[in-house]
């Protein structure tokens, strides 16, 4: 016998962050597009979710400071 709609468990629903999302659009390998996927899975995320959970944990990012206007003013002089 077959569950009628809607009676299955559902998983929790994550809050979203603040502010509205915006699409982001990338091209990849085939490889690296099945690894994302794969990661995504491993997890029990959305591969939306594991591109965040990416760009959140990148560090180098988080701290770049990128050169003011004087700055490259300065080099280019």
């Amino acid at each position: 016998m077959v569950a009628p709609i809607g009676s299955a468990p559902r998983k929790p629903r994550r809050k979203r962050s603040a502010g509205p999302s915006v699409p982001l659009k990338a091209r990849v390998t085939p490889d690296h597009k099945e690894l994302a996927e794969r990661g995504a899975k491993a997890r029990g995320v959305t591969l939306a979710r594991y591109v965040e959970l990416l760009i959140e944990g990148d560090e180098i990012a988080r701290n770049f400071e990128p050169p003011s206007v004087d700055d490259v003013d300065k080099l280019s002089a």
